[in-house]
């Protein structure tokens, strides 16, 4: 799929009125109809009050989730410049901070 949805746990959107977490992930395998091989994008998007791991899905290959961007983070560390996005040292979770987006890209 183009597009797939995601919660906390990878895979499994909770779509609960009461739910405050949600993330989506965009498959770089994809692009341009199927013709082009690009970069996966995952955001989650943490509108709790607290803090919550995500868990990450895995990425197919040699690839890897690099950080892009971190609401959370005061600025300038909230954003990377294109190209020299953050290599995760842990690549099955992410803590998403309190009201918070983060951008992942997988390459």
């Amino acid at each position: 799929a183009d597009i797939s949805w995601h919660g906390t746990q990878a895979w499994e959107a909770e779509w609960s009125y009461h739910s405050r977490t949600l993330a989506f992930m965009l498959d770089g395998q994809h692009a341009r109809g199927g013709s082009v091989q690009d970069d996966y994008i995952y955001v989650a998007m943490n509108m709790h009050w607290e803090s919550h791991p995500f868990e990450l899905p895995n990425l197919p290959g040699q690839r890897q989730w690099h950080l892009f961007a971190n609401t959370s983070m005061p600025s300038p560390d909230d954003v990377c410049i294109p190209g020299e996005e953050i290599l995760l040292k842990d690549q099955y979770s992410f803590l998403v901070g309190s009201r918070s987006v983060i951008i992942l890209v997988g390459r």
